[in-house]
């Protein structure tokens, strides 16, 4: 993705953060399986959204490699530490426990 697309997509998602969230919120809540939490909802789609607008902009700098730390390395092939990867395990970790997973 060339660097204008990077940029323009962080803007896209920055001025369009609202409505994308609501969006979100609704799909997530009519799907059948596994049911959304109250937590799910107001908060996992705001915090995914602000780390992927955190992550495209990141690569904006002159230290683009930082934002692995946000969201890891492209393709998943490496594990390391992320704090999406983070998110995304506490969000596993808790449909287990509620039994959704």
């Amino acid at each position: 993705m060339s660097v204008n697309s990077l940029e323009m997509m962080h803007e896209f998602l920055t001025v369009n953060r609202a409505d994308l969230i609501a969006r979100c919120r609704l799909k997530v809540a009519q799907r059948p399986t596994p049911k959304a939490t109250k937590t799910e909802l107001e908060y996992g789609i705001p915090q995914f959204l602000d780390q992927l607008i955190k992550t495209l902009r990141v690569e904006q700098t002159t230290e683009p490699m930082l934002s692995r730390e946000v969201s890891g390395p492209s393709g998943g092939e490496t594990p390391t530490r992320s704090e999406i990867g983070e998110t995304a395990a506490l969000h596993g970790k808790e449909l287990l426990q509620h039994g959704s997973a």
